[in-house]
This record gives C-alpha cells, structure tokens and sequence, in this order.
C-alpha cells in the first residue's frame, strides 16, 4: 500500500509532527470517482493553504448515498491510489460519513479547503469548522468540470449517449426563442395587455434570478430561496417569461398556442430532469422531493439548508445575465414595432 494512504487513526502521528514543526495541515475532501484537471486544480490550490494536504476520499456507500446509484465508478481502493500519487497530496485518508464533522474534530486542521462550487456560507461543516478553529477557504478553479460531463463525453464518443434529452433540450430552446422573438414582432399595441405581459415576464425574470442565486444542481440538493418550496424555479421563470409575451401580443389563439407548446415541450424536459436528479443525488433528492412541489409551492416546503443567495452565483456562475440581455432586446424590439405601427 501506498505510504500516503492511511487510516483515521493514523493521522495523529502528522498532527503531532505539523505542531512539532510548527506547520499546519489543509483539509480537502470528495469522492474523486474520476479524478480529473478540476481535481487537480482545488487539490494544488489546497496545497498552497497550508504546508500538509490531508485528501478525505468518501468509501463507496457514501458515495452511492451522496451520487446515487452507479456511483462511484471507481472503486475506493482505487480512487485512492491515484490521489496518493499527486505530489501536492500528503495523505490520503478513506471516510465512511457523507461529511467531514468527525474528521475535523479529530485531526483539527488550520484551514478546510472547500471547492468553487460552494460559498463560505453554503460549506456543510462550517459550523464545526469554526468549533475547532480551521479557516474555510474556497480554493480551485471555477466548477467547469464534472465527473458526469466526462461519463457523458465517454457515452456519446461510443455512440451510447442518451439523445432523447439533449434532442428534446435542443427543440425546447428553438421552438422556446421562435415563439418569443414571433410574439415580440407582432405586439399591436402598447395597451393594457402589453402592461400585463410586462409585469408577468418580469416576475419570470425575477423568479429566475432568484433561483440562479441559489442553485447547485451538480453539485448538490439545495434548500434555500425557492427551492424550499419549488423543484424547478427556473422552469416556473421560463414559463412565466413565454406566459408575459404571449399576453403581451393580446390574441387569444396565441396565447392558447404558448400554453400547448409549453405542456408538450417542457413536460419532456422535467421528466428528464427529475430522472437526472435522482442519478446524481439518489435519497437525498428523493427526500427532497416529498416535501417540495414541482411547478407549483407546496407548504410549508423542505426544510431550509443554511445556504446563502450569492449574486456572484447568479450572474456569472449560472450567466443569469444572458436571460436579462435576451429578454430586455426582445422587449425593446416589441415597443419599437409597436410604436412604428
């Protein structure tokens, strides 16, 4: 066995030796099912904290607790292995929890390092964190990278990817931007309907900001903001936006058309979204989801997780900043024709 590799246990020999040394030990942890350049770059930034890195690698049952079925694709042995052969790592230790409360407690670190895809505020053990006096610090690059988008890359280079979801995404956001752009280019007039529509597509607007503040898709099942109470804001925004313009345009036909488009063209997409959460994130999307309703607020919601809304999140992390440009030109274009009428 790789040297690097120990136990729990066995930590307590590199504390004794980082404060006989007067040095300090870095906490990083996940499940590395597929170490790739994102791993690498929050482990070397890790480093870089402190002078020991400790890498806490979830065993297999947590990983399938925290992934879902599947998941891990790499067994723990393994995963391990390949960590302890990076330079920046110092040790390697397997975790049977789903967090690192009792890790941190035990080994005491000066600083937990947490990846981009988390906020001080959002860190699960930051409250232990604090307790035993480690500084939380976000290192790495930003989340671009992602075991499943390499699991996806694998499947569709073999030809086994499945297509039904990304064909389906594809034909929602054409048939989606045809009927805004359509519907903007024949608004009559600047009347009550148009005010209506506004005001409509602006809570869309304002529901998807506040969403895009909060989300982790990827990452995690988050409950905080709208997710409390809604499994997809974002697709509430969506329809909300296509619900403002079609009022907007003040004929009936088109708004019957709007309502059509989006049961059959988003009823696809939500089903393969709730199976794609279930794969990610198993039992804790599952539970999740007995308590939150899908496209209408069910109260009194999940309970709310601590995460905090981060703008930073929102604008350029999740480039909610596209859908505000998009739908301002759209809405502008829509004046201006009905002006020129």
């Amino acid at each position: 066995m790789n040297g690097k590799i120990v136990t729990v246990e066995k930590l307590g020999s590199l504390r004794e030796r980082a404060a006989g040394e007067g040095k300090s030990i870095v906490l990083a942890n996940g499940i590395f099912d597929l170490l790739h350049v994102g791993h690498v770059r929050y482990l070397e930034a890790a480093k870089r904290e402190g002078d020991f890195l400790v890498v806490a690698v979830n065993d297999d049952q947590a990983a399938r607790t925290l992934k879902g079925p599947g998941r891990p694709l790499t067994p723990l042995a393994e995963r391990m292995e390949i960590l302890a052969g990076l330079g920046c790592v110092d040790r390697v230790v397997p975790v049977a929890a789903t967090d690192m409360n009792e890790l941190l407690r035990r080994l005491r670190p000066a600083v937990h390092a947490k990846g981009t895809d988390y906020t001080p505020e959002s860190v699960p053990e930051r409250d232990i964190a604090t307790e035993v006096g480690a500084r939380v610090a976000i290192v790495g690059d930003p989340k671009d990278h992602s075991t499943r988008n390499l699991v996806r890359a694998v499947a569709a280079a073999s030809g086994s990817a499945p297509g039904p979801s990304r064909g389906w995404s594809r034909w929602r956001l054409a048939a989606g931007h045809v009927f805004l752009v359509a519907a903007a280019l024949t608004v009559d007039r600047l009347g009550r309907a148009a005010l209506m529509g506004a005001v409509v597509a602006g809570s869309g607007l304002a529901l998807r900001a506040w969403a895009a503040g909060y989300i982790e898709k990827t990452v995690r099942v988050v409950s905080a903001g709208p997710y409390r109470f809604l499994a997809h804001p974002l697709y509430v925004g969506n329809f909300l936006i296509g619900l403002g313009f079609a009022i907007a345009n003040g004929r009936l036909w088109v708004l019957g058309l709007y309502l059509l488009l989006y049961l059959i063209l988003y009823g696809a997409t939500i089903r393969d979204e709730e199976a794609r959460m279930a794969g990610l994130h198993g039992a804790a999307w599952t539970a999740y989801r007995r308590s939150v309703g899908g496209l209408v607020p069910a109260w009194p919601g999940a309970p709310a997780d601590g995460t905090r809304y981060s703008a930073r999140r929102m604008v350029w992390r999740n480039k909610e900043y596209r859908a505000w440009a998009g739908i301002g030109a759209l809405a502008l274009l829509a004046v201006f024709k009905a002006i020129g009428r």
